[in-house]
This record gives C-alpha cells, structure tokens and sequence, in this order.
C-alpha cells in the first residue's frame, strides 16, 4: 500500500535519491531539509512514516524523534554518526547506516511501519 514518507535529512543529494527510491516503490516522498521544516510538515501533512538523519544544526535529533513519537508517526534513522546516544535514545528504532543499500532502507521502513501499526 502507498505511503507518504517524510525525508528529514541536509543534504540534498541524499534527500533526492530517498525521494527517488521511495517514489519507485509507489510512495510519495516529502523533503525537509531542517528540523524546522520537518516541524510544520509533521503539523500539516498526513504521513505514514518518516527518515530522519541524525544531526542538523536548528534542533536536537531527540527533539524531533520525540515530535514524532508524540505524532506516533512511525520512523527510522538513516544517518552516518551512528553515536551511541542515537542508540541508547531510541534502542528500538530501525537504524540505516550511511551510505546504506536500497535492501537496507526497504527493511527498515517494513519494520517501522509495522511497529507503527502496533502502537
């Protein structure tokens, strides 16, 4: 089933292709390049799930993970500081290390998606 999936990362190129990859499984993509667009797009669009990398430097990736989590939206991280505050934070969300494989991140999502529908 299509679904709309937030893509929270700052550089472009990555943000393009996650678009691109998701948008081949029949998805719709929403690029947000700050914590602060990401915000309101969580206020006023309907998603489904979101991809959110690590650090950014408008706000806190807890702070926002948190947003989501209140939103229960469900989410993974794709990031490259795979730091262990990440994973001590929130042990139980999916983690795609950068630079990932298009089987990684098609993973990560089915078992966000799934945990989502749990919650």
């Amino acid at each position: 089933m299509p679904k709309t999936v937030l893509i929270v990362d700052d550089e472009m190129i990555i943000c393009l292709d996650l678009q691109t990859q998701l948008e081949s499984l029949g998805h719709r993509a929403i690029i947000a390049p700050t914590y602060a667009e990401a915000t309101h797009i969580i206020a006023t669009e309907r998603l489904d799930l979101a991809i959110l990398d690590w650090h950014h430097g408008d706000l806190s990736g807890e702070t926002f993970a948190q947003a989501l989590r209140d939103k229960r939206i469900p989410f993974i991280f794709c990031s490259g500081s795979l730091q262990e505050e990440l994973v001590a934070a929130f042990p139980d969300v999916p983690l795609v290390p950068k630079p990932y494989r298009n089987a990684q991140l098609v993973s990560a999502l089915e078992v966000a998606a799934a945990q989502g529908a749990v919650q």
